[in-house]
């Protein structure tokens, strides 16, 4: 590969006009009048039906029809729906990590992955023709945007952005004035540049226990095997709970998949991150192999690394090159799959009940406390979310998935695009729904009874293994003061100072029944 290609690799851009700026990128006319510039590297689909097509960037699973390619998925839909809501319901079931440019009936939207994975970035011109790519550096540079001096002045000031690898930004924003963000289970209507939200639109029922164990594991097995009859794949692996789910779900495919550890400052090998996978992988007669961490960059790779993502991130930078390196060894190129999604159904997010759920007390789960930006952002997001607390779902667990995941993760994803495609196959709206209808006493801590169940449905010799269990006695005492009423207390007290109202007589903003003490 010339190092050159590694330039916005597995990115795109969807323009009012001819671009002529990547070489070697697909250029595609639509019958509507746009063009969309592709990278090499980003699979890409578009089927049409007269004046009416559909466009997928990245790749759709069909966990119910596992040897089915993108190609077949889109047809089926041609063959049986017609319109935009339609396709949003078409796609509850499916994975994978995706753009969907779609012109149907005259209507022209885009809309991404459930998680928000395959990330989507748009801005108006003079002219008020919209602008869509998968990073916001790609328009700014096309433009000679700068970025927001107010924008940095706020954010920077926080610990979260000064002082961590693990920033993100909050809501719409970017580092752009005029560039805004795709939030998961919203879809972009290209003609007046709205976001609209398309999920949940209805109730969000209840189902027994063992309902929700059925259809979670038919879906999640069903992905993987969908995932591996189309690519090289890597589960990246550690002691913890959705990678041990992940590998429950790869029980008939198992030895078709690559097992890999990435270590990191810290973790040596006798860690239980990687003591623990490779005693067990041994167990089941698969091979495990540890990637070691890089403490630098090739200087072009980070060139690169850095142009490709807004405020790209070191950390992120370090591992996408220590696996970069691993796939040159190997000799090819693997999508590596990983457990990320799984904690909007374990109560990530927790506030005290006396305490509001309001954009303060947000930024201080979001760990923003001090940004009047994030604030701001949280607000509109909750005054937008409102009427969704109706439908039975935990705006906490929904702030979680479309704030955090489609941010903070999904930056992540994007970063290590440079080196490799990701893949989570817990990336499927109907998944994550039906885990949520389960009763939430079987998916809280400590015990997380339901997740346990599935891993011991599909594969229960992954079961006998030890879960996350503590690497020393001070972090053993940790664990098991965050599940006491003292903790519970603190906590209390802690996210009293960001809250400007209490919850009178326990009154919650929506249903809201999380009880995860966090750290």
């Amino acid at each position: 590969m010339d190092s050159t290609d590694l330039l916005f690799r597995r990115q795109f851009i969807l323009a009012p006009k001819e671009l002529t700026s990547f070489r070697k990128w697909k250029n595609d006319k639509l019958s509507n009048g746009y063009h969309v510039s592709v990278h090499p590297d980003l699979q890409y689909l578009r089927v049409q039906r007269g004046d009416d097509f559909i466009i997928c960037l990245g790749y759709i699973l069909d966990p119910l029809n596992p040897s089915w390619t993108d190609s077949d998925i889109i047809n089926q839909f041609f063959r049986l729906f017609k319109t935009k809501n339609e396709l949003f319901d078409y796609l509850n079931t499916k994975g994978g990590r995706y753009v969907i440019i779609g012109y149907l009936k005259k209507e022209f939207f885009i809309l991404n992955d459930p998680a928000g994975f395959r990330q989507v970035f748009y801005m108006f011109d003079s002219s008020s023709d919209l602008w869509c790519a998968s990073q916001p550096v790609i328009i700014a540079e096309m433009f000679g945007l700068s970025s927001d001096i107010e924008v940095e002045k706020d954010l920077l000031s926080i610990p979260l952005f000064n002082r961590t690898n693990e920033y993100w930004y909050p809501g719409q924003l970017t580092a752009y004035r005029e560039i805004k963000h795709l939030i998961p289970n919203h879809y972009l209507n290209i003609n007046s540049g709205k976001q609209i939200r398309f999920w949940p639109e209805e109730t969000i029922g209840k189902i027994d226990i063992d309902e929700g164990l059925e259809i979670t594991s038919v879906l999640l097995r069903g992905i993987m095997e969908s995932a591996c009859r189309r690519f090289k794949m890597a589960l990246a692996i550690t002691s913890g709970l959705d990678s041990r789910i992940l590998l429950a779900a790869c029980k008939d495919v198992c030895k078709s998949i690559n097992y890999i550890t990435h270590t990191r400052p810290g973790l040596d090998t006798n860690c239980n991150d990687i003591r623990l996978p490779s005693v067990m992988l041994k167990e089941l007669g698969l091979k495990h192999e540890i990637i070691g961490h890089s403490e630098i960059i090739d200087p072009d790779f980070e060139k690169f690394f850095r142009r490709n993502v807004t405020m790209a991130r070191k950390t992120k930078g370090l591992n996408a090159y220590a696996i970069f390196r691993y796939l040159k060894t190997v000799k090819t190129e693997m999508m590596v799959a990983n457990g990320v999604c799984g904690e909007i159904t374990r109560h990530f997010y927790f506030l005290p009940k006396v305490i509001s759920i309001n954009g303060k007390s947000l930024a201080a789960l979001a760990g923003m406390s001090g940004s009047e930006i994030a604030v701001e952002q949280f607000e509109k997001w909750l005054s937008e979310s409102n009427e969704i607390s109706k439908t039975g779902i935990s705006l906490l667990d929904l702030f979680y998935w479309e704030q955090r995941l489609g941010n903070w993760a999904a930056m992540s994803y994007s970063e290590y695009d440079i080196a490799f495609d990701s893949f989570s196959p817990m990336n499927c709206r109907k998944l994550i729904q039906c885990m949520l209808e389960t009763d939430n006493k079987f998916r809280k801590p400590p015990k997380y009874m339901f997740h346990k169940m599935l891993i011991e449905k599909m594969w229960p010799q992954t079961a006998e293994f030890s879960i996350n269990p503590s690497d020393n006695m001070v972090s053993a005492i940790k664990t098991r003061i965050k599940r006491t009423t003292l903790h519970h207390i603190y906590k209390t007290i802690k996210y009293i100072p960001h809250s400007t109202l209490f919850n009178k007589a326990g009154v919650r903003y929506g249903n809201c029944d999380n009880d995860r003490i966090i750290s």
